[in-house]
């Protein structure tokens, strides 16, 4: 069987094209990042009505299904709180977003058991001692969505390859 030079040319182009195509969908994980607040219930403490603020950050192509949510681990965690600056290097146990069945966000799974506050998804709780602890409402927002770096390197190395192809076979 013989195949024609113009046939091969098709299937070469054809064959680089499904590559192309298999890396894009391959490369889809992105970094997202969130800011929220947190508003101290009235009448519960001395910070009763105050409003503290921070951002987090997690990998959505890494999770990890629990009963009906998925956690995603946190790369980033950033929190002011009662005058001081937290990190992810504060949080102790696991720290995820949580999201429910229905990909829809909940919250945060995270506790810092030294500073006295934590996140359970759709509240926040702290204990300060000396009588000044008590629960706060959560809300949060999509900050940025971030495209994983080897997205754009795969697309400018599957275009070279095509006219890299090109130019050697006109």
């Amino acid at each position: 069987m013989t195949i024609s030079f113009a046939s091969s040319r098709a299937v070469r182009h054809i064959g680089i094209a499904a590559l192309f195509a298999l890396g894009c969908v391959a490369a889809q994980a992105t970094v997202v990042s969130r800011n929220f607040s947190v508003t101290i219930d009235p009448n519960t403490s001395l910070i009763s009505g105050q409003t503290f603020s921070g951002s987090f950050s997690f990998d959505d192509s890494i999770g990890t299904v629990f009963g009906t949510d998925t956690l995603y681990a946190l790369t980033n965690f950033s929190f002011d709180f009662n005058g001081g600056s937290f990190s992810l290097a504060d949080l102790d146990l696991g720290h995820a977003a949580v999201f429910d069945s229905s990909n829809m966000f909940t919250g945060l799974d995270a506790t810092s058991f030294a500073n006295g506050f934590g996140f359970v998804p759709g509240t926040f709780s702290y204990d300060l001692g000396q009588s000044n602890a008590g629960f706060g409402t959560f809300s949060s927002n999509v900050n940025t969505a971030v495209p994983e770096p080897g997205t754009g390197a795969l697309a400018l190395a599957a275009l070279g390859l095509l006219a890299w192809n090109r130019r050697r076979v006109s």
